[in-house]
């Protein structure tokens, strides 16, 4: 019998889940995915739609807090993360998980670069994919974590937040205004902001004062769109890492946990 599992979200990667599907095929896994385009004021009822019909289910872009705080209408066992990525069904019950958190401690892990988990790491932005990958970098063992954000109240919400269940780590909020005339320090960039016109501080941390020979970079977006972040690291002694990157390794963590496939990052 086949698998069925669903992604939701908006403007979906048709392309790259069909491939998925069809990978998962090649390794003798029937499966069938569902695709569904919603909108905040439809999530609700596409969410219960979809969960009758599928086994697992990936959540999407920008789905990814809304899921978390509609959890109370599902039996579902929420993280402290306030962030989700996916959802599986174990009985009567969905368990929500986050691939980007194993995604990012695997990326680094993998990469053949000996990090220093004593070094700092500045994670730039404060949404829902920034608190998973300081939970995932966290992981790794490092024990200075650094959050940055245009608006230095949301830096501050996220470091409060997670300081109780992460209180072996230092976490500290980052004014942007400081980071042009911070020393190098920093072993692990990590931007989870858009490029926009209006992303100011991407433009101030593309200067890369404050990071170590032999950093790492890591974009959430593909390489292609970080003509800023990652860009202008060509010319540096660095590890650049993009988004497309980040989501094979969360699409070997997807197939391991819904189709019990043991995979490698150069399978996928």
């Amino acid at each position: 019998m086949a698998i069925k599992w669903g992604v939701i979200g908006r403007e979906i990667d048709a392309e790259r889940f069909n491939k998925l599907k069809a990978f998962v095929e090649s390794k003798g896994v029937a499966n069938e995915v569902i695709l569904v385009e919603s909108a905040p004021e439809k999530l609700v009822a596409d969410l219960k739609a979809i969960m009758r019909q599928v086994d697992c289910l990936r959540i999407e872009r920008p789905f990814y807090n809304n899921v978390v705080s509609l959890s109370f209408e599902y039996p579902v066992e929420t993280s402290l993360l306030n962030y989700a990525d996916s959802m599986f069904k174990k009985g009567e019950h969905w368990w929500m998980r986050s691939l980007l958190s194993e995604g990012i401690r695997r990326l680094i892990l993998n990469s053949k670069v000996d990090y220093e988990p004593t070094g700092k790491v500045l994670v730039v932005g404060s949404g829902g994919a920034a608190r998973a990958c300081v939970y995932g970098l966290a992981a790794l063992g490092f024990l200075a974590i650094h959050v940055i954000d245009r608006d230095v109240k949301l830096a501050h919400e996220l470091v409060k937040s997670l300081e109780h269940n992460l209180f072996k780590v230092e976490l500290k909020a980052l004014d942007a205004g400081e980071i042009t005339s911070i020393p190098p320090q920093y072993t692990v960039v990590l931007n989870t902001t858009p490029e926009t016109p209006e992303n100011l501080l991407i433009k101030d941390i593309a200067f890369f004062n404050f990071i170590i020979d032999n950093a790492i970079l890591i974009d959430l977006r593909p390489e292609e769109s970080s003509k800023t972040f990652l860009g202008e690291s060509k010319s540096l002694n660095v590890h650049r890492f993009g988004g497309e990157i980040v989501g094979k390794y969360c699409d070997v963590i997807w197939s391991e946990q819904a189709f019990g496939l043991n995979l490698n990052f150069g399978d996928i």
